[in-house]
């Protein structure tokens, strides 16, 4: 498979990551696994059979081999931190099954996961903190919010300045960037590059969230212009089909009133107006 301009493939992600020499595993892993583990019913394990080509256990990060110190408090334990990828199958990287399958490999394996869902044609990068699960077992559940973005997005072009983006979202990505604290810190980095990488859509710009509380303010705000955008869309659709002068009026005028919001929103992130 030859790389398409704007393209970005699994190596690059990979090459971006700048990944310690000792901590690459590269070993194909059996969806059989992924199956047992992590699919609690017969529909979710017919996704992992049908729909997953290949997984590979890239790497593993640990303080012995990334000189990261591990993250335990009374919640959490990150001893280690992966990188894995599927390669899907008769599906891409939009759809519902691609979600659910990245869901499912978070819960098949009990440490995070930087995992990378490659169609051919698109990749998908998928994050999900760990907690300790509360019924007293060492079983570990996902904690917050799944997140999850299409890298590069079908709707950002290969241009100036997203070209731009790209090339700072792969970056941002880099292990040894800078010095960080624990591997809790390290993996909440990345979530804060899908987070930023999301926005980018909206904005024009890659712009790192300054902080946790920050990277959940763009999020937000990245939700609320999607669900504002659906209203545009909705109200055009009822207008492409209304006759009356005085309710196209009406829907000009919410229409109008919604992109202000949007734009505030947009003004958040660092974007400006539309």
């Amino acid at each position: 498979m030859t790389q398409s301009q704007g393209r970005t493939m699994v190596a690059d992600i990979q090459a971006a990551l700048g990944l310690p020499e000792g901590a690459l595993v590269n070993q194909r892993v059996p969806k059989k696994l992924l199956a047992e583990r992590g699919a609690p019913t017969a529909a979710d394990r017919k996704l992992v059979h049908e729909y997953i080509e290949n997984v590979q256990w890239i790497a593993a990060l640990k303080p012995t081999n990334a000189g990261i110190a591990a993250f335990v408090d009374a919640v959490r334990e990150y001893l280690e931190v992966s990188v894995l990828s599927i390669e899907l199958r008769d599906t891409d990287c939009f759809s519902a099954k691609a979600k659910r399958i990245a869901e499912l490999a978070h819960r098949a394996i009990p440490y995070p996961v930087l995992l990378v869902l490659d169609d051919g044609a698109n990749l998908a990068l998928s994050l999900s903190h760990m907690r300790r699960a509360q019924d007293g077992t060492a079983n570990t559940v996902l904690d917050g919010e799944h997140g999850w973005a299409l890298f590069p997005a079908i709707n950002i072009p290969t241009g100036e300045p997203y070209a731009t983006a790209r090339q700072q979202a792969l970056a941002a990505l880099r292990v040894g960037r800078q010095a960080w604290a624990t591997l809790w810190h390290l993996y909440q980095a990345w979530i804060e590059v899908v987070i930023a990488w999301q926005a980018v859509p909206l904005t024009g710009c890659f712009i790192l969230p300054t902080s946790a509380e920050n990277a959940a303010a763009t999020r937000q705000a990245g939700h609320r212009i999607g669900e504002l955008q659906q209203r545009i869309e909705s109200l055009r659709r009822a207008a492409s089909r209304e006759r009356q002068i005085a309710k196209l009026a009406e829907a000009k005028q919410a229409i109008k009133l919604i992109q202000r919001d949007i734009d505030a929103e947009r003004a958040k992130l660092g974007g400006q107006p539309s």
